[in-house]
């Protein structure tokens, strides 16, 4: 079950908070943990709370996602090698997710949901998982088809925008969205 977002929220271990209007970020909020308005744009924002756990895809207590997520790299990235898998745990994502779902119910939009890779670097990851996809940060790997975010099937495709960090590692999230625009774009 999804939980609601009230009018009210309590800020997390960081103090961080989302706007959801705007999706603008602050590092703290009133006094008390209440929810106060977003300087930006003046909405309501309401206290981030995310947590990233370490996950087995294989053997006992795996997690069926991560075992979902490894079999679709390994599919269609051959050479790749996983070397750990995490559980983004993020209430405020999950409540947002589903009002954009029912926004697009609202104005006759499919609102089907489909799971791929998104290739970045670790830093952008950890924001993506605390805030969610930014559209502040769009295009800045790549817009070839316009503004958006950007998933792929193909591991491999999404792993070319994931650049290699300091041990030679590279970042790939799997992760549901709600496609605004589908296509084959490798043609």
């Amino acid at each position: 079950a999804r939980r609601t977002i009230t009018t009210a929220a309590r800020a997390c271990h960081n103090g961080a908070v989302l706007c959801l209007a705007c999706h603008a970020t602050a590092t703290r909020i009133a006094a008390g943990g209440d929810a106060t308005a977003c300087d930006a744009c003046g909405d309501a924002l309401f206290a981030v709370s995310c947590k990233l756990r370490s996950v087995p895809w294989e053997g006992p207590g795996a997690d069926p996602l991560a075992a979902e997520a490894v079999e679709a790299m390994s599919a269609t990235a051959k050479k790749a090698r996983v070397e750990r898998t995490f559980i983004v745990d993020n209430p405020t994502q999950e409540d947002v997710f589903e009002i954009c779902r029912e926004q697009f119910r609202r104005e006759a939009k499919p609102t089907v949901t489909r799971r791929g890779f998104h290739g970045t670097t670790r830093t952008a990851a950890g924001a993506i998982a605390r805030t969610g996809f930014d559209h502040r940060f769009t295009g800045k790997n790549g817009q070839v088809h316009g503004p958006g975010f950007y998933f792929a099937d193909d591991a491999q495709y999404s792993c070319g925008y994931a650049p290699n960090d300091a041990q030679g590692a590279r970042c790939m999230m799997y992760v549901e969205y709600a496609p605004g625009r589908v296509g084959p774009f490798n043609q």
